[in-house]
C-alpha cells in the first residue's frame, strides 16, 4: 500500500548489522507523491501526517536539497559526492573490475574498496552511484588450542608410560595381575540408550515440521500488536496499529480490532484518516455476522475521516475504494458516488490503486497479474471498477453489477461490466458462466458491452487454465465484435463552432462514449487472442481499436495546428472571427471574441491528447508483451497518412522510447538501430522510468535478480522517485509480481530486501506473505523470517497482515503473458 510524499522514504539494502532507522513523524503512514510526468518540478506542501516515513537523514551541514533540480532525473548529488570514482582503464592499484548495474561500463577500483558506494566511469549512465559487493574471503585454517596441545602432550606421556610397562613386563618374566589392564565399558543411562545408534548407522538430525497455515495465521495475530508497536526500527507505530486493527478484523475477532481501532483514536487528530480501512473491515464483519444497521453506522463513521485525506497520495485512493465498497453493500450508494466523485484519480496512481486492491483482496498477490487483465487497460473511472470488483468478491454480485450500470457514461458503464464478469470468473470459474449469460440477456447488453464480457470472461478463465471456457467465450466475443458499430472519424469544426463551444459537454463534440467503447471491445478481444497465441488476429484487432478511437475526437494533430495558429496567426485569426460572428474587426469584441476562441482551442487540443494517449497505452501494453516489431510498424504507418486528420504523432510520445529501452534490454540490435535512425537531429531518449522498466523485466526474465534489484534501488534513491513516484512504485510492484512467481520464497525475500524502499518493502512483503499462504508456502516463509534481524517492524506486521488474508484457493498464475512474439 504505498504512496510516498516528496521526500523519498528509503532505507538502504539488507547488510549483516543493519542500523537503526529513525522514527517518522505522526501520518507518515499516508506518503505524498506526484501524479504522473507533466507535473512540474518542485515539493508539494506536505499534507497533514503526510510525511516521507523514514527519510535518510542530511549527508551533513554542507548538503542541498536536490528536490528543486531542473533536472527530474538529476541523481542525488550527496550520494555522488560520497562515491568513489571507478578508472575507466585499470592503473596501478586499481585492479579489481566491476561492471555497472545499469549500463554495464566496466570499470577498476582498489581491492580495498570493495562493498563501498561508488560512481559509474560512464558520464552518460543514468543513475552512476551504485553499491559494490565485498568478496568472500575464506576461513584461515583452524589452529589448534593451548588446551588441545596439553591433551596430546598428556596422551603422548600415556603412551610412553604403557610402553615401559610393557618392557618391563617382557624383561621381568612374569605377569603382575594388578598391573593387567582390563577393557573398560562405559556406563549408560537407561534413558540414553534410545538415542544410541549403532556403529554403521548415522543418526540424521531433522529439523522440527513446517508450522501449517492455520498455526502461522495464530501466531501472526499473536505477534502483530507487539511488532506493531514495537519502538526501535519502526517507521511509525500507528501505521502498524492499523494493520493489526485490519488483521483482527479479517480474522473475524471485533473486540480486538476495536482495541487497536481505540489506540488509533488516541493518536494525532491530523492521522484520523488512518481509522478509515480499519473501520471498513469492521464494517464487512458486522455485515457478515448480520448486523447490518452497525455495519452502516460504521460505515457513516468513517466517512467522516475522509474530510482530511491526504491530497496527491495513493492510500488516500485505496481507503476511499474501500469504504465506497462498504457504503454500496450498506444501501448508501447516494454517499459512495460523491466519495467517488471527490476522490477519483484517473490517473496512473489511482490505476495503481486498483491494482494493489484488487491484488490484496482479489486474493491473486499479485499486480503484475492485475496489471494484464483486459478490463484493466486505459480504465476511465478505476475507484469505481474497484468498487465493482471488491463487491463481486465479497460475495455481493448482484449489487455490484447494478452499481456497475449506475454510472452516467456508458463506456464505463460497459468496462465495469466487464470487471463484474472477470472477478467473478476468477472467484467462482466456470460456475459463473451461468450468471453472465443471464445478465447480458436481462441487461440487453449493447454489441460493444458483450465483447468486453466476454473477454473477460475467456481471459478469466485463461488464467485458471479453463481453456475450453477460455476459447468458447473468445467466440462469443469474436462475433459480437463483428456486430459493432460506432464512428471512426470527427469532422474538425468550424471557427464558429470553437467559439460557441464555451460550457458545453464534450467541448461540442458528439458523444464520444460510443467510440471509446467501441475502442475498448476491440482492445479487450485483442489482448486475450494475444494471450492465446492468435497474434496475427490480435494485431488487426489493434487497428481496429486505434480506428475507433479516431471516433472520439478530431486528430491531435489538426488540434495543435489550431493551437498553433492563435499564437503564430493572430491577426488572421482575429479577422475570421470577425467576419464569422459579424463584429467589426476594429471592435473591442474581437479581442474578446479572440481569447475566448483561444482558450476553447486549447481545451479541443486537450481532449485530442487524451485520446491519443489511449491509443499509446493500448501500443505500450502490446510492446511490454513483445511485439515490438509489430508495433514500431504500426505507429510509423498511422503516423505518415497523407490526410492530416487522421495522423497519429506517435514519435512526439514516449512510444518510441520505450520500444528503444525495451529492443536494447532484450538484444534485438536491429530494430534498436531503426529506431534511432527515425530521430537523426534530436536522437531518441527514453525515458527513465521507461529504461528502469525495460532493464529491470530483462534483468528477472534472465534470472538475474541481483541486478534487477539493484536497477530499482538506485532508482529509488534518484531523483526519479520524486519526479516519477507512482511509475516507480508500479514498475516494482509488478517485478515483485514475477519474481514471486517464478522464483523460490528464499530469493524473493532477498530481492525485497535490496530494494531500499520502506514502503515498497512492506507492500511486497504482505503480498509475498498472502501468496505464500496460498500457494501452501507459509510455513517456509514463517521459518526463513522468524528470526531475522534485517526487518523493520513493519516489514513483519506486513507479513502477518498478507499471512491472515491469504490461504483462500487463488486463481493459477501464468508466466507473465504467453504469447509467441517473434
Amino acid at each position: 500500500m504505498s504512496g510516498k510524499p516528496s521526500s523519498a522514504a528509503v532505507k538502504k539494502p539488507a547488510t549483516p548489522a543493519t542500523p537503526t532507522k529513525p522514527v517518522a513523524k505522526p501520518g507518515a503512514g499516508a506518503p505524498q507523491k506526484s501524479s504522473s510526468p507533466s507535473v512540474p518540478t518542485g515539493a508539494r506542501p506536505a499534507a497533514p501526517g503526510a510525511g516521507r516515513p523514514g527519510a535518510k537523514p542530511a549527508a551533513g551541514p554542507g548538503s542541498k536539497d536536490k528536490a528543486d533540480s531542473d533536472d527530474p532525473f538529476d541523481v542525488d548529488t550527496s550520494a555522488m559526492r560520497r562515491a568513489i570514482k571507478l578508472a575507466p582503464k585499470p592503473v596501478k592499484g586499481r585492479t579489481l573490475e566491476v561492471v555497472c548495474p545499469m549500463c554495464e561500463t566496466p570499470g577498476y577500483m582498489l581491492p580495498t574498496d570493495a562493498g563501498k558506494d561508488v560512481q559509474c566511469c560512464n558520464p552518460s549512465c543514468m543513475v552512476p552511484v551504485f553499491k559494490t559487493r565485498k568478496p568472500k574471503v575464506e576461513e584461515a585454517p583452524k589452529v589448534e588450542s593451548k588446551g588441545n596441545k596439553t591433551l596430546l602432550l598428556a596422551g603422548v606421556g600415556a603412551a610412553v608410560l604403557i610402553g615401559g610397562v610393557a618392557v618391563w613386563l617382557v624383561t621381568s618374566g612374569g605377569e603382575d595381575p594388578s598391573l593387567v589392564v582390563k577393557p573398560m565399558t562405559p556406563a549408560v543411562d537407561e534413558k540414553d540408550k534410545a538415542d544410541l545408534v549403532p556403529s554403521n548407522q548415522i543418526k540424521v538430525q531433522t529439523e522440527k515440521p513446517l508450522l501449517t497455515l492455520a498455526e502461522v495465521q495464530k501466531q501472526s495475530l499473536v505477534s502483530i500488536v507487539d511488532r506493531a508497536r514495537q519502538r526501535d526500527k519502526n517507521r511509525q507505530i500507528e501505521y502498524g496499529v492499523q494493520q493489526a486493527a485490519i488483521s483482527f478484523a479479517i480474522a473475524g475477532d471485533l473486540k480486538r480490532a476495536q482495541e487497536q481501532i481505540k489506540r488509533l483514536q488516541q493518536s494525532n487528530q491530523g492521522i484520523a484518516y488512518l481509522q478509515i480501512q480499519p473501520l471498513t473491515e469492521v464494517g464487512w464483519l458486522q455485515l457478515r455476522t448480520g448486523k447490518k444497521a452497525e455495519a452502516a453506522a460504521t460505515a457513516k463513521e468513517a466517512l467522516a475521516f475522509t474530510k482530511n485525506l491526504p491530497k496527491s497520495v495513493r492510500r488516500s485512493h485505496d481507503y476511499a475504494l474501500a469504504l465506497a465498497s462498504l457504503l454500496v453493500a450498506t444501501d448508501q450508494t447516494e454517499n459512495a458516488n460523491n466519495l467517488i466523485e471527490q476522490q477519483q484519480d484517473a490517473t496512473i496512481r489511482g490505476t495503481l490503486s486498483l491494482f494493489w486492491r484488487m491484488a490484496v483482496y482479489g486474493l491473486t498477490f499479485d499486480v503484475d497479474l492485475e496489471s494484464r487483465f483486459p478490463w484493466h487497460v486505459g480504465v476511465a473511472e478505476p475507484m469505481r471498477m474497484g468498487v465493482v470488483e471488491e463487491l463481486v468478491v465479497r460475495k455481493l454480485s448482484d449489487q455490484a453489477l447494478a452499481f456497475a450500470g449506475a454510472t452516467k457514461d456508458s463506456a464505463s458503464q460497459a468496462a465495469c461490466r466487464a470487471a463484474w464478469a472477470g472477478r467473478l470468473v476468477l472467484t467462482q470459474s466456470a460456475a459463473a458462466i451461468p450468471k453472465v449469460t443471464a445478465a447480458i440477456e436481462a441487461g440487453k447488453f449493447d454489441a460493444a458491452t458483450q465483447v468486453q464480457v466476454w473477454a473477460a470472461v475467456a481471459d478469466a478463465a485463461h488464467v485458471l487454465k479453463d481453456s475450453a471456457t477460455a476459447t468458447a467465450s473468445l467466440e462469443k466475443a469474436v462475433a459480437a465484435m463483428a456486430t459493432v458499430e460506432a464512428p471512426t472519424t470527427v469532422n474538425t469544426p468550424g471557427r464558429k463552432e470553437i467559439y460557441d463551444s464555451d460550457g458545453k459537454p464534450n467541448q461540442g463534440l458528439p458523444d464520444s462514449a460510443p467510440s471509446r467503447s467501441a475502442a475498448q471491445a476491440a482492445s479487450s478481444l485483442a489482448i486475450v487472442q494475444l494471450h492465446l497465441g492468435q497474434n496475427d488476429a490480435a494485431l488487426a484487432m489493434i487497428q481496429k481499436g486505434l480506428d475507433f478511437y479516431r471516433g472520439m475526437t478530431p486528430g491531435p494533430v489538426v488540434t495543435r495546428n489550431l493551437v498553433d495558429e492563435c499564437q503564430k496567426q493572430e491577426s488572421l485569426v482575429r479577422a475570421d472571427l470577425a467576419k464569422v460572428l459579424g463584429i467589426p474587426n476594429s471592435d473591442d469584441r474581437v479581442r474578446i471574441a479572440f481569447n475566448r476562441y483561444r482558450q476553447q482551442c486549447g481545451r479541443l487540443n486537450d481532449l485530442a491528447v487524451k485520446r491519443l494517449d489511449l491509443q499509446v497505452t493500448l501500443l505500450r501494453y502490446f510492446a511490454e508483451a513483445g511485439l515490438l516489431e509489430q508495433v514500431w510498424a504500426i505507429a510509423q504507418e498511422r503516423g505518415s497518412v497523407s490526410d492530416v486528420a487522421l495522423q497519429e504523432p506517435y514519435l512526439t510520445t514516449q512510444l518510441p522510447g520505450l520500444l528503444l529501452a525495451l529492443s536494447e534490454a532484450t538484444g534485438q540490435s536491429t530494430l534498436s538501430a531503426n529506431l534511432k535512425a527515425a530521430f537523426p537531429e534530436k536522437g531518441l531518449v527514453p525515458e527513465n522510468v521507461d529504461l528502469i522498466y525495460a532493464t529491470t523485466a530483462a534483468q528477472i526474465s534472465a534470472g538475474q535478480l541481483v541486478q534487477a534489484s539493484n536497477i530499482l534501488e538506485r532508482a529509488f534513491r534518484s531523483n526519479v522517485s520524486k519526479r516519477f513516484p507512482d511509475h516507480l512504485d508500479a514498475i516494482a510492484l509488478r517485478m515483485g509480481g514475477r519474481v514471486q512467481a517464478a522464483h523460490s520464497t528464499k530469493d524473493s525475500i532477498a530481492f525485497i530486501q535490496r530494494l531500499f524502499d520502506q514502503l515498497i518493502q512492506e507492500d511486497l512483503f504482505l503480498l509475498l506473505a498472502g501468496d505464500a499462504a496460498n500457494r501452501d508456502k507459509a510455513g517456509e516463509l514463517w521459518r526463513l523470517t522468524l528470526d531475522s534481524r534485517e526487518l523493520d517492524a513493519l516489514e513483519f506486521v506486513a507479513l502477518y497482515r498478507g499471512f491472515v488474508g491469504g490461504g483462500v484457493t487463488p486463481p493459477a498464475q501464468t508466466t507473465a503473458v504467453e504469447t509467441t512474439t517473434k
